[in-house]
């Protein structure tokens, strides 16, 4: 059982590796590219990545850009293309308010839950 005395998933908390990476596995990583790009090829880099995206680099005007201002945040928008997904929507509206009745006590809202056939999804009967 989840919830049994002594479960460890049941203390919630981090759990055993998770979360941010030690410092030394930052540092080490750093120190690789500090060698691997040494300082006097770094200004190297950068002009000519610029000049790439002022000659019409998508991609490295996108990288140019993010070092300078910051990558933007990532918006999701949820758009409803067509009828059906309205319906869909609807219809798990629908689905979800009866479930919420139903765990409230309430026979009409359980109704709305119940199988095409008449049967109760909850009891099977």
């Amino acid at each position: 059982m989840p919830f049994e005395t002594g479960n460890q998933l049941a203390k919630g908390g981090a759990r055993p590796g998770s979360g941010p990476k030690p410092d030394n596995i930052k540092r080490e990583l750093q120190q690789i590219l500090d060698e691997a790009v040494p300082d006097e090829h770094r200004k190297d880099i950068f002009v000519m990545l610029a000049t790439r995206a002022r000659s019409g680099d998508t991609k490295a005007a996108a990288l140019v850009l993010g070092y300078i201002y910051g990558k933007p945040v990532e918006r999701k928008s949820h758009s409803f293309e067509n009828e059906s997904d309205s319906d869909l929507i609807a219809g798990t509206a629908a689905i979800l308010q009866g479930l919420a009745g139903a765990f409230a006590g309430n026979a009409e809202a359980r109704a709305a839950t119940a199988e095409p056939d008449g049967s109760d999804t909850e009891s099977g009967e």
